[in-house]
């Protein structure tokens, strides 16, 4: 298929009958920010039905549970951010944090 507009659901229709998109994408556009930051690992200890629980909620996403785990951690930063500053620069360096995008 030649790259051209389409709808939405075109792009459905194209790629869920087994069309290749990635002619389609202008990968040169793409840009996660989340890739911008520095990741480091955090060991948590926490009660078993917290993490049975925790498995139950990824599964029902369909995402893994450290997926939940940040993102329920970064929305609730961000209300803490708006809430209360503290000064720190993370709302800087997390575009649109502070104003709960």
């Amino acid at each position: 298929m030649t790259r051209r507009e389409m709808t939405a659901q075109e792009f459905d229709e194209y790629f869920d009958a087994g069309g290749d998109i990635s002619e389609l994408m202008d990968v040169e556009s793409i840009h996660h920010p989340a890739l911008d930051d520095a990741t480091r690992k955090v060991c948590l200890t926490m009660p078993e039905w917290m993490i049975d629980e925790l498995d139950a909620r990824a599964r029902h996403y369909a995402v893994s549970r450290q997926s939940i785990i940040n993102l329920w951690l970064a929305e609730r930063l961000a209300r803490e951010v708006r809430a209360n500053p503290l000064g720190s620069d993370y709302g800087n360096r997390r575009e649109g944090l502070a104003k709960g995008v």
